[in-house]
């Protein structure tokens, strides 16, 4: 049996997952090309009441052009909310949000209307201590070329230096 909550945020009422007896799949799969991509229970276990940091594909180029880049700090209750930050040169924010885990996505729901609003889905993808988040609008990555389309990654605080991109 699945045990939902549910949680009012401004005004929406979203639905959330927080038993994983319908995520079907579960567990990591084989590496390719370094990256194995996580389901079900294992995005649960890298995610769930951590603080992950992060930063967006941007980054690189960012600070190749000398341009402070975006930055997230999301801290992932066992309720199915969390606590988002976001941080820019434009300005820095700080929300709710609503996540689950369906099979092979993590999604996100967020209503901070002229900062962050809708509903965000990604399939998770670790390489190293590294979570790299490749939107569920496009094909799962299966080709080489596909591992560098990743739209943000996130980290543990004490792998900073292991999964920040390399900068030439």
């Amino acid at each position: 049996m699945t045990k939902f909550s549910a949680v009012i945020i401004m005004g929406f009422l979203f639905y959330g997952s927080t038993s994983l007896a319908d995520v079907g799949e579960t567990g990591e799969t084989n590496t390719i090309y370094g990256f194995s991509q996580l389901k079900g229970e294992a995005i649960m276990d890298a995610y769930l009441n951590k603080t992950m940091e992060g930063v967006y594909a941007s980054y690189a180029e960012d600070i190749a052009n000398d341009i402070a880049p975006d930055t997230f700090t999301e801290y992932h209750y066992d309720n199915a909310t969390s606590d988002y930050e976001h941080r820019s040169v434009y300005g820095s924010f700080k929300t709710m949000g609503v996540y689950t885990v369906r099979k092979d996505q993590l999604c996100y729901s967020y209503n901070a209307p002229g900062k962050v609003v809708g509903r965000y889905c990604f399939y998770v993808f670790k390489s190293d201590n590294c979570y790299y988040h490749f939107s569920a609008d496009s094909p799962v990555p299966k080709n080489e070329e596909d591992f560098e389309a990743w739209t943000s990654m996130a980290y543990a605080k004490e792998h900073r230096n292991s999964c920040l991109p390399n900068i030439s």
